[in-house]
């Protein structure tokens, strides 16, 4: 079992914390309530995080009554490995491709390009089906006998799967 360490979210030191597992919390602090014309004390608690539509954990954090969203890989990169989020230049990749393990251990600093291309390689299980957001939905590409090809496309993939593995078996040369 892992020791769970944790450190100041750079920007909102003294308000949030991350964890080496990535697991973020509030800290307890007293605040100017404007309702009650006095001073509170809000507890310290662990965030509850939500995904993304690209599949991420993420939360939000509120500063000085400004409410922003982060990802919890980014943050914990932020924390630990001194990441300073620079457009798509240097990117937050996921080891094992797992975009739900936000452990430190599971997380690297690579250039956009590195991270397209291995993600590319390394999600094999559908390869050469793409999902179509406009259309809802799958397409099967695949370059055969040297020439870039359209399949077909599917309502669901493991129609696509079938076709993919019949083309396969038929000893056509797939590149």
């Amino acid at each position: 079992m892992e020791k769970e360490i944790w450190k100041d979210i750079p920007n909102y030191e003294g308000y949030y914390q991350v964890s080496n597992l990535g697991r973020v919390k509030s800290l307890r602090r007293t605040y100017w309530c404007k309702r009650n014309e006095s001073y509170s004390i809000r507890k310290g608690r662990i965030l509850k995080q939500r995904k993304t539509k690209a599949g991420y954990y993420g939360f939000s954090l509120c500063k000085n009554g400004v409410k922003k969203t982060f990802t919890t890989h980014k943050v914990v990169c932020m924390a630990f490995l001194n990441h300073k989020p620079c457009g798509y230049k240097l990117v937050v990749d996921h080891i094992d491709c797992d975009k739900e393990n936000n452990n430190i251990n599971n997380l690297r600093i690579v250039t956009a390009r590195f991270n397209s291309s291995r993600n590319r390689r390394r999600n094999n299980k559908y390869q050469f089906i793409y999902w179509l957001d406009k259309r809802s939905e799958y397409m099967l590409r695949m370059t055969v006998n040297g020439s870039q090809r359209t399949i077909g496309y599917y309502k669901n993939v493991s129609n696509a799967i079938i076709d993919k593995n019949r083309i396969k078996s038929n000893n056509f040369i797939i590149i």
